[in-house]
């Protein structure tokens, strides 16, 4: 469990002093020096050690990251914006974004909004959760089906894409930049790993035969309904806990769907941003 600003923000000592964080990078940061420089007895007794002994800021980093303590402010890891596409219809040039989806039966439609720029080893070992914050709606009317269902049926998903193109080179196509448009539109999530995850699971039991072909994609969040204008909507945080984290390796990219299902349904997107917490791991002097 990561540790809560709100339990810590006021709390006694065992010696019987008030500590008190004014937020909880404070008192992420106070742990990370107590833990480097070590504490000593407030009354020792001849002949007794230190109470903590000092301890290597590796291990500092090891300690924090096993009590689950993430940076509390989010990095904008990537941001896509819609832009304009100029059609010509019996009415003359209309303009719609690049980011809609519209479904026309029960199966849902999907494509893919944007992806991130490449990650490495480097970024991969830092971050700790990922989410998608959106400003987006879904047709903007709704009406209960025949089992007066009144569900959301826009929604978008998150998950991990990997190009071919990006193991030629390190500076393949798009390595450094999001990848968008109608060009990657139908470009799924992996669905099998990559040769080192491939070797690293030679001698690992298999997994079911159902998740051999299960796309590396989640559900992130749903439009609200029936909402006349952008709304702005925040996706479901993915922590350290959760599957992405098994799966992502130096080389993917994390990729952002747009989707919807059943006749009438659409997903209308102007805005979309990839937002990342990483682990707190200071730099102490």
């Amino acid at each position: 469990m990561g540790v809560k600003q709100s339990r810590f923000s006021h709390s006694r000592s065992a010696s019987g002093c008030d500590l008190s964080f004014q937020t909880q990078l404070h008192f992420y940061y106070a742990l990370a020096r107590t833990l480097k420089n070590g504490s000593q007895a407030k009354h020792p007794r001849r002949g007794k050690a230190p109470r903590l002994p000092p301890l290597p800021l590796e291990v500092v980093h090891k300690i924090l990251r096993e009590a689950q303590c993430i940076h509390p402010h989010p990095s904008i890891a990537c941001k896509w914006k819609a832009e304009p596409d100029a059609f010509l219809n019996d009415t003359g040039i209309l303009f719609r974004p690049h980011g809609v989806v519209g479904a026309t039966s029960a199966e849902p439609e999907r494509k893919l909004l944007f992806a991130s720029p490449k990650l490495d080893k480097e970024a991969l070992s830092r971050m700790a959760s990922v989410r998608v914050v959106t400003s987006s709606k879904d047709q903007g009317w709704h009406t209960e089906d025949r089992m007066g269902s009144s569900g959301s049926w826009s929604w978008f998903e998150l998950g991990i894409v990997h190009l071919p193109d990006d193991d030629l080179s390190e500076s393949g196509e798009g390595a450094t930049s999001i990848l968008s448009g109608d060009k990657y539109a139908k470009l799924d999530a992996r669905t099998t790993t990559t040769a080192t995850a491939a070797a690293a699971a030679a001698t690992a039991p298999p997994p079911p035969a159902s998740d051999n072909n299960k796309p590396l994609r989640w559900v992130s969040h749903y439009n609200e309904i029936a909402s006349q204008s952008f709304q702005r909507h925040i996706g479901n945080e993915f922590g350290p806990d959760h599957d992405i984290w098994k799966h992502l390796e130096p080389g993917d990219r994390i990729g952002v769907w747009i989707c919807a299902q059943f006749v009438g349904w659409e997903c209308y997107c102007e805005e979309a941003r990839i937002l990342v917490r990483e682990w707190y791991a200071p730099q102490l002097v």
